[in-house]
């Protein structure tokens, strides 16, 4: 099973939910079953984590080593690939542009709930604190819903 979290330039929201999710795989021994990555569907060249976004992250024990941006391509979407959307919006773009995937869906709707992740790129320590610590909650519920 392959599940792909996409926001829109990769440097942040989705960034952040993968770190989450990737412990949570690790922490299992999953790796060989369960792939974990994050995808923007708006890259046009690879770049670093946004800075905000790589502090909160290590600052809760996470790591971000290496980690650069990637686009959404067609061709690592299989049949086994589960695509978790950081809004409504871009849920809304993945289903118009891409296909083979087993399944799309918001990650507050994967967590059986409803609302959009906000982008808080460029804003305080705050907002990425408040965004990261929504998408380990919902995460965190996707774990007890979908592995435990």
């Amino acid at each position: 099973m392959k599940y792909i979290f996409v926001s829109t330039t990769n440097t942040c929201r989705s960034f952040m939910a993968e770190a989450v999710m990737k412990q949570k795989v690790e922490e299992a021994k999953l790796q060989s079953v369960v792939q974990i990555c994050s995808r923007g569907l708006v890259v046009l060249f690879e770049e670093p984590v946004h800075p905000g976004a790589a502090q909160i992250v290590r600052s809760h024990g996470y790591t971000d080593a290496d980690f650069t941006s990637a686009p959404l391509i067609q061709e690592e979407i299989t049949e086994d690939t589960v695509i978790i959307t950081m809004t409504e919006d871009q849920k809304k773009k993945v289903l118009e542009n891409y296909e083979g995937f087993l399944e799309v869906a918001t990650i507050y709707e994967y967590a059986g709930e409803v609302g959009d992740i906000k982008d808080p790129y460029g804003k305080s320590r705050e907002e990425y604190e408040c965004c990261f610590l929504q998408i380990k909650q919902l995460i965190d519920k996707i774990w007890k819903i979908k592995f435990a």
